[in-house]
C-alpha cells in the first residue's frame, strides 16, 4: 500500500460504516514525503465502531526495509510504531468503541499462503450455511455478553 496508514483508514472506514473490512498491511502509518502528516483517526474509527456489525481484521506483515535503509534503529522504530498501532487499536477494542483483530502473517514463506488461505476462509463467508452460522454465532456471542455484563 503506498497511501498513508491513517489516511487510508480514515477513507474506508467513512464508505463501510457497519461492514466487515480486512486489511493487508504492515500497520505503520508511512507519510514521509507527503505535504500533509497523518494522525490516528480516533473520531472516524469511533464512529465506525458505533455499528457493532462493524469489524475490522488486520492481517500484518513484519515491516520490511530494502537495500541501503536497513539499519537496527531503522528497523526497531518501524516495529516500534507498527506496536504502538496495535496497542491504542486494542485499547478501542477493550473499551467497546471498535471490533478489531490482529493475525500477524508469517515471515516463513512456506507458511504464509497457507495462514492467508485460512484467514480470508474464516473472515468472508462463502455459503449460505456460513453466513447463517456467522449470524446466529454473533447472536450467541452478544447474549454470552449481555450475561457477563
Amino acid at each position: 500500500m503506498t497511501t498513508p496508514l491513517f489516511c487510508f483508514l480514515e477513507k474506508i472506514l467513512t464508505e463501510r460504516i457497519g461492514g466487515r473490512i480486512i486489511i493487508l498491511s504492515d500497520l505503520v502509518n508511512d507519510d514521509e514525503g507527503c505535504q500533509k502528516k497523518y494522525a490516528l483517526p480516533l473520531t472516524t474509527i469511533i464512529k465506525f465502531g458505533i455499528h457493532k456489525d462493524g469489524q475490522i481484521i488486520f492481517l500484518y506483515s513484519t515491516p520490511y526495509l530494502p537495500g541501503k535503509y536497513t539499519t537496527p534503529e531503522i528497523y526497531e522504530k518501524l516495529i516500534n510504531k507498527q506496536d504502538n498501532f496495535i496497542k491504542e487499536m486494542r485499547k478501542l477494542s477493550s473499551q467497546g468503541k471498535v471490533r478489531v483483530f490482529f493475525y500477524h502473517i508469517p515471515d516463513n514463506p512456506k507458511k504464509r499462503l497457507p495462514f492467508l488461505k485460512s484467514k480470508l476462509q474464516y473472515s468472508i463467508p462463502a455459503t449460505t450455511f456460513e453466513v447463517i452460522w456467522e449470524s446466529v454465532s454473533k447472536m450467541i456471542n452478544t447474549i454470552i455478553c449481555a450475561v457477563r455484563g
